[in-house]
């Protein structure tokens, strides 16, 4: 379930793949509003580039249609527990080695191939006429300006914004049981 899960993750949220490649069941989350997200946060096994990497990250509608909370419900800690750990404890090169090989198939040469899935969502929203603003708190990028730092981008902003992206055609894998 990581290649199927992993890939579309950093897509849609922009996250970077340790982020992702380390969350835990509870760090799926509902908020008061109705909003699902993904809480990144320093933890057990769990470290962030640096202080602006501390956020919420909303699910956008789509990865919730293929079945991602379903996913979660199924799990009782680590999402991608699966997937194997280097001698470091990060699961990232193990995913990198994959996806890499994927590329390959497809005749694709990126020397950082799951930050390419950042650049494209920032792409994706300035072409969607989204503020850097409002990228920047998904993606966990500090405000270039003082001014840039003022004020909040609300979870409800954040939320309109990944649900603006443009869809991936896959289909719905996971299914209850």
């Amino acid at each position: 379930m990581a290649c199927y899960w992993i890939p579309l993750l950093c897509r849609y949220t922009g996250a970077r793949l340790n982020e992702i490649a380390q969350l835990r069941k509870e760090n799926v989350m509902l908020s008061d509003t109705g909003v699902y997200y993904l809480n990144i946060k320093r933890g057990e096994g769990q470290s962030v580039k640096t202080d602006a990497s501390l956020r919420h990250i909303p699910i956008c509608n789509h990865l919730i249609e293929l079945g991602f909370v379903d996913f979660v419900n199924t799990k009782n800690d680590l999402l991608f527990g699966e997937v194997p750990t280097d001698k470091y404890g990060k699961r990232t090169t193990a995913v990198t080695k994959w996806w890499r090989g994927v590329m390959k198939l497809v005749d694709v040469n990126n020397s950082q191939p799951f930050h390419g899935f950042r650049h494209s969502l920032k792409t994706n929203m300035r072409t969607l006429g989204i503020p850097d603003t409002v990228s920047d708190a998904v993606t966990g990028h500090a405000g270039k300006s003082e001014g840039d730092r003022y004020g909040v981008v609300t979870l409800e902003t954040k939320k309109d914004a990944v649900d603006r992206l443009p869809r991936l055609l896959v289909n719905r894998i996971f299914h209850k049981c």
